[in-house]
């Protein structure tokens, strides 16, 4: 169940216009269903969106300044008490942005905490829209850098199926530097921590975690 700051958060994005929730009727969706960024593969082998009812908009929250300056002051608090500072030594370094979503809250979080730099990595596209197929890319870092032995804060602002999550690990570490948590906004999985490739754990830390169903385009839910 939602905590009171999560509804708070939550009713303040719907204030905003940030939450589209697909219209049903006598059980079924009358209204467009929404596509996600987790893919699975059907049974004729073709790469597919998972889709649902709830979109969660966190772009509208983007445009309030004040609205993401109390987001980034709670995440703060929540961060403190994960990595509390220890005599001279700082637990986290630097925030580093998602594209696009994790751009606007990453730097309100380093306006947050003391002594830590910020940054954003970027899309270099790979493969261009054709079809049914989206525009595939990788994530580079591109006006900023990461320093070597950094602890770093990944920051995203709707996390579920963690699509990107490796590679963006795997960029922090070709710098030298650490993944040590993860920060959204919304985090619409069950998950408390990411597993990585190392079988590292790393905490994630949300403003509102709300688990949000999903479905393959054959489920009888939105078939």
């Amino acid at each position: 169940m939602p905590n009171s700051f999560e509804k708070k958060a939550l009713q303040a994005l719907r204030e905003k216009g940030g939450v589209y929730e697909c219209r049903t009727q006598d059980g079924k969706c009358v209204t467009p269903l929404v596509g996600y960024a987790g893919t699975y593969m059907d049974g004729e082998g073709k790469s597919r969106h998972y889709v649902g009812h709830i979109f969660y908009n966190i772009a509208r929250a983007d445009e309030d300044p004040y609205l993401l300056q109390q987001w980034s002051e709670h995440m703060v608090h929540l961060l403190d008490q994960a990595f509390p500072t220890l005599e001279d030594i700082e637990p986290i370094h630097q925030f580093i942005g998602l594209p696009m979503g994790g751009l606007a809250f990453a730097f309100a979080l380093a306006k947050e905490w003391i002594d830590c730099r910020v940054g954003f990595m970027e899309k270099r596209v790979t493969a261009l829209a054709y079809g049914d197929a989206r525009e595939q890319s990788d994530l580079v870092m591109g006006r900023y850098e990461i320093l070597p032995d950094a602890k770093v804060v990944l920051v995203e602002d709707v996390t579920n199926n963690f699509s990107t999550t490796q590679k963006a690990i795997d960029l922090v570490e070709s710098f030298g530097a650490t993944v040590v948590g993860i920060a959204t906004i919304m985090n619409r999985s069950e998950k408390t921590e990411y597993t990585d490739d190392r079988g590292a754990r790393i905490p994630i830390f949300s403003i509102m975690n709300i688990p949000t169903l999903q479905y393959k385009h054959d489920d009888p839910v939105v078939a």
